[in-house]
C-alpha cells in the first residue's frame, strides 16, 4: 500500500513540477515566480524517488495502523482550518498557530521545543518574504502595522 502512495505522490510531484516550468526561472537577474516551484518540485522527485527504490529493494510493507489514520484525518482538519483562517488572521498568525498545532499532533511530550520551533520557523519565513523578497503576505488583522 506505502509503495502505491508513493507512485501516486511521484506522479503528482511530476505534474507539479511540469507546472512550475511553465512559470519564469529568472527574471531580470534575480529569482523569478517559477524558482522556488522548480526548486521544490525537483527536490520532491529525487526525495520520492529515492524513498520508492529503497522501500522497493528492501520490499517492506508498513501496516497501517487506526492511530496513523486518526493523525492523518486531524492534520487534514488543521489544514482546511489553516486554508480558511489564513487571510482572516493573516500569514503570520495563522501560521504559527498551525505550526503549534501540526507539533502537538506529531511531537507529542516536547511542549518546549514545539513552542520553540512553532514561533522561528514562521517568523524566519515571514521574514524571508516580507522584509527579504519584499513579497506582500496576506496580513490580516495586522495590516496596519506592517
Amino acid at each position: 500500500m506505502k509503495n502505491i502512495f508513493t507512485f501516486f505522490l511521484l506522479v503528482v510531484s511530476c505534474l507539479y513540477l511540469s507546472i512550475a516550468f511553465t512559470l519564469k526561472f529568472f527574471s531580470n537577474d534575480i529569482p523569478g515566480s517559477g524558482f522556488f516551484p522548480i526548486v521544490i518540485g525537483i527536490t520532491l522527485i529525487i526525495l520520492i524517488a529515492f524513498d520508492l527504490i529503497k522501500n522497493y529493494k528492501g520490499n517492506r510493507e508498513e501496516k497501517i495502523s487506526l492511530l496513523h489514520i486518526s493523525i492523518f484525518f486531524k492534520l487534514l482538519i488543521v489544514t482546511t482550518v489553516y486554508i480558511a483562517i489564513f487571510n482572516i488572521l493573516g500569514s503570520l498568525l495563522s501560521t504559527i498557530l498551525f505550526m503549534f498545532v501540526v507539533l502537538l499532533l506529531l511531537n507529542e511530550n516536547k511542549l518546549k521545543q514545539n513552542i520553540i520551533l512553532g514561533l522561528t520557523i514562521p517568523l524566519s519565513i515571514f521574514i524571508l518574504f516580507e522584509f527579504m523578497l519584499k513579497t506582500g503576505l496576506p496580513q490580516g488583522i495586522f495590516e496596519n502595522i506592517f
